[in-house]
């Protein structure tokens, strides 16, 4: 900030242009660019780049700081201009990172148009660009045009790092097709989402062999789609294929573990999870994964040395999931978050789930110091054992600040202060403790300073 004069000049580095609702219209659009200074308008946020005094118009030449334009559930004035202004900054935008396009189904087909448009006049001049996020959430206004601009945005964009495409609509095989001939070109891509794209069996076979050669793919999304169980031994590919994938979201796809067949189609699923060394999400909520499933994924879990968040929320499980789980819970030593709401449990149901085993599964729990979020169905845990619950799991976050203290810390091993209080109030067991010091023999005591200090235990003691 140089004030000279008692007049303040701003200079940022970036435009970022976000439009949300409503209408987006010429005035709209050269308030954004005229004012030299940070400005919040209703439904829209955005940061000017490099100010003159009594700008009015938006000066071409520095469109290299403009870095996002999001149109997100809103329409383009088409009467005044305003989306040829657009358009005549998306052909020079040789600078934008971030386009984002959310259509809505109240503009039906005008905002298809638009969106086509705009997308048609960036692939005319993405050739110098950076972009590294495209996303379109269609809501079912997908046409034919639109996947070849998008085919050419992404031959053109060798900096992508994220492609998110949703609901497509009729076209959604022509679209695929041509994404995935455009993904050919981009090896460092990270982060894919295909959802609600009418995706079947048979093209995730089709996209398997492309997505095994992007090496550097981290995040996929498939929810919402429509895979069946034949679809299950693909995903076991793609987590074999795709040696560096830490999520994989197969959600909402109501068919997806219906009928399996156990020895062709879950279970080298199950031990792909198993074997696999990256992967850290696994969000299979509302696919109709049954008891039997649940197990298996809960065993190949158990195995995997990575995995910190599994979501099987609004499957049809039992207690007989929930009784299994209380034996392999100690196991989940990497688990840190566990989603297991929505159960197919009434009432009645709920009535043979015993105090016993409530008891047996609380301890189950109490001996894993590792879990920190833990959903349950309502109906099978009292308050009381809510409360412990939600104690043990408020215990195992402050072990974890613990374990990075101990990581971190050039003192050797000690504990903050602070932290004593709450590890002797909820620590049920020792071997809470012990676990995270990684398996080395320790026995706590306090010193004068009041800090707890690891003595290595001997044979004598």
């Amino acid at each position: 900030l140089d004030n000279d004069g008692g007049n303040v000049e701003m200079e940022l580095p970036s435009v970022e242009l976000v439009f949300h609702g409503g209408v987006v219209n010429q005035s709209r659009i050269q308030d954004s660019l005229q004012v030299g200074q940070l400005c919040q308008m209703p439904r829209f946020f955005w940061l000017p780049c490099r100010p003159t005094q009594n700008r009015k118009r938006y000066n071409y030449s520095n469109l290299q700081t403009f870095r996002k334009l999001s149109l997100i559930h809103c329409q383009v004035n088409p009467q005044d201009g305003s989306l040829e202004t657009l358009m005549d900054l998306l052909r020079h935008a040789q600078g934008l990172e971030t386009l984002e396009l959310v259509a809505t189904t109240t503009t039906g087909h005008d905002i298809m148009s638009q969106m086509n448009q705009l997308l048609s006049a960036f692939a005319q001049g993405a050739e110098n660009t950076k972009l590294q996020r495209l996303v379109l959430a269609l809501d079912g206004n997908g046409s034919r045009e639109l996947g070849g601009y998008v085919q050419s945005i992404l031959n053109s964009n060798p900096h992508l790092v994220e492609i998110n495409i949703s609901s497509c609509g009729l076209f959604a095989n022509h679209i695929l097709t041509r994404i995935g001939q455009g993904l050919s070109h981009h090896p460092s891509i990270q982060t894919i989402v295909l959802s609600s794209c009418g995706i079947d069996n048979t093209e995730l076979q089709r996209l398997t062999s492309i997505l095994g050669s992007l090496p550097g793919l981290h995040d996929l999304d498939l929810s919402g789609n429509s895979l069946t169980s034949a679809s299950l031994p693909v995903l076991a590919e793609i987590l074999q294929t795709c040696p560096q994938l830490q999520r994989l979201d197969c959600s909402a796809q109501i068919d997806l573990f219906r009928e399996y067949h156990w020895e062709n189609e879950l279970q080298p699923l199950a031990q792909a999870i198993s074997a696999s060394t990256t992967l850290q999400y696994l969000c299979l909520h509302t696919s109709c994964l049954d008891d039997a499933g649940a197990m298996a994924i809960l065993d190949a879990v158990a195995q995997c040395p990575t995995l910190v968040h599994l979501d099987l929320d609004f499957n049809p499980l039992t207690l007989v999931t929930m009784r299994h789980l209380t034996k392999v819970l100690p196991l989940l030593t990497s688990l840190r978050q566990l989603e297991l709401d929505g159960l197919d449990i009434d009432d009645v149901t709920a009535a043979f789930w015993c105090p016993t085993e409530k008891d047996q599964f609380c301890a189950a729990v109490q001996r894993n110091a590792h879990l920190q979020c833990l959903s349950l169905d309502n109906r099978l845990f009292p308050d009381t054992s809510r409360t412990l619950l939600s104690r043990i799991m408020d215990r195992n976050v402050e072990l974890e600040k613990v374990h990075q203290f101990i990581q971190k810390s050039k003192d050797p091993l000690e504990i903050p202060e602070a932290v004593w209080p709450r590890l002797m109030e909820d620590l049920g067991h020792p071997s809470a403790v012990f676990a995270i010091v990684q398996n080395k023999a320790c026995d706590w005591t306090i010193s004068r300073q009041c800090r707890i200090r690891p003595l290595l235990l001997s044979q004598s003691s």
